[in-house]
């Protein structure tokens, strides 16, 4: 190996945001937002209800114009390469009740957004459309639930078909919007362990409101609430915090509350001394 191949090779940046801000009407939901994430990255998106994290996603995906700023992804306008990018919203438009099997459910992600259905009734699907279907419903470990019907199911059995419908395309990007919400803690379990068991090269970015569950999971961690900071070691810093939640002083709830979260996460994953990761922070507001 020669000293050129020995050399660290930075990966390639999948998300890149630059300096951008997002107004609903005249106000601002988000500013100075500065983050790369990298192929192959485990990120999960925090913050406060209200604070900003599902616009900073629909941005990403090209369903939100930024105000101001610029947002590449894959080097592109976001939206230029919806084949390569798999998403499973907070609210999915498939119904709990909805009278289809999961390998229907997953097939529909081949419509990539046309009809709901995916296909005309009438038509058949292909034996390789299949094939895809049930590669997806492997990877997100619902193989044996192919034939049951989607009411019959747990919500952590439903949450991982919907993702098994986002990788049937396998995206090189997954993007997950409160995908823990409402799930019981072993369907919890279930979803996190098909997240970290995906393709090294698939990025995950993940909103998640409690990163005591995600914290050994993920590689990186995002704290928006109108501005962004990133640690790119999946640690909480103090700046994290107070940019979430505010600066409290000792003995109030708040601090409380904050100070039992901290104690729960793992020892590798508290907060440290404040640092954020370089070029993926805002410094103050």
């Amino acid at each position: 190996m020669d000293s050129h191949s020995q050399k660290a090779i930075t990966p390639e940046p999948i998300i890149q945001l630059r300096n951008v801000a997002f107004d609903f009407e005249n106000t601002r939901a988000l500013s100075d937002i500065n983050i790369d994430i990298a192929r192959g990255e485990f990120i999960a998106v925090i913050g406060p209800n209200g604070g900003g994290k599902t616009t900073l996603m629909r941005l990403i995906l090209g369903l939100l114009t930024p105000t101001e700023g610029e947002v590449r992804i894959f080097g592109e306008r976001p939206g230029a390469n919806p084949d390569r990018i798999g998403y499973v919203p907070q609210h999915s438009n498939t119904s709990p009740g909805f009278p289809a099997s999961v390998e229907q459910v997953v097939l529909m992600g081949l419509a990539q957004g046309n009809s709901l259905l995916g296909k005309r009734r009438g038509i058949r699907y292909t034996r390789e459309e299949r094939a895809q279907a049930e590669h997806a419903m492997r990877r997100a470990g619902v193989s044996d639930l192919g034939k049951r019907r989607l009411n019959e199911l747990s919500g952590g059995q439903r949450q991982r078909v919907l993702i098994a419908r986002a990788l049937i395309t396998q995206p090189e990007l997954l993007i997950l919007d409160e995908p823990l919400s409402n799930i019981d803690p072993y369907g919890r379990q279930c979803i996190l362990e098909t997240l970290t068991g995906l393709d090294s090269q698939t990025t995950v970015v993940m909103v998640s409101h409690d990163l005591g569950i995600t914290a050994n999971a993920v590689t990186g961690i995002i704290a928006v609430n109108r501005f962004a900071l990133a640690s790119s070691d999946a640690k909480l810093t103090p700046a994290m915090l107070d940019l979430m939640y505010g600066i409290h002083e000792a003995g109030c709830p708040v601090h409380s509350l904050l100070q039992q979260m901290v104690e729960t996460m793992p020892a590798e994953n508290k907060p440290t001394d404040g640092k954020t990761a370089s070029g993926n922070s805002h410094d103050t507001h």
